[in-house]
């Protein structure tokens, strides 16, 4: 077992994760586990390490590695265009949040390394 799996056991353990009277009844605890063993087994120290936990972060949350350009792949339909309410909005396929509405534009901001994009929905 890796110093970082024993730390993180240690931790889940303190903090009762594991506890069947726990969120979502201890499964939690057992799911961030795996995903430290994985980690564990990459072999990353130090700089790489950060990477890919920096990575890793940004993907599972669903937040795009790159800035929105408004091209018509980065779309689909929205939940309420999906059942067929009167607004036929899109959402991003690569950042969850923005949403457009048919004829209108949007604007994004993307942080401060990344440009705004404003682009019009056809």
């Amino acid at each position: 077992m890796s110093n970082l799996t024993k730390f993180a056991e240690s931790e889940l353990t303190r903090a009762g994760f594991f506890d069947k009277d726990s969120d979502y009844g201890g499964m939690l605890g057992e799911a961030v586990m795996k995903m430290v063993k994985v980690f564990a087994d990459e072999g990353h120290s130090g700089f790489s390490a950060g990477m890919a936990i920096s990575l890793f972060k940004t993907v599972a949350s669903f937040e795009p590695l790159t800035p929105l350009t408004g091209d018509d792949d980065e779309w689909m339909k929205s939940r309420k265009a999906l059942f067929r309410t009167s607004d036929a909005r899109m959402s991003s396929r690569k950042a969850g949040k923005p949403t457009i509405s048919t004829g209108a534009s949007f604007e994004i901001q993307m942080g401060l390394a990344s440009p705004t994009v404003t682009a019009a929905f056809r």
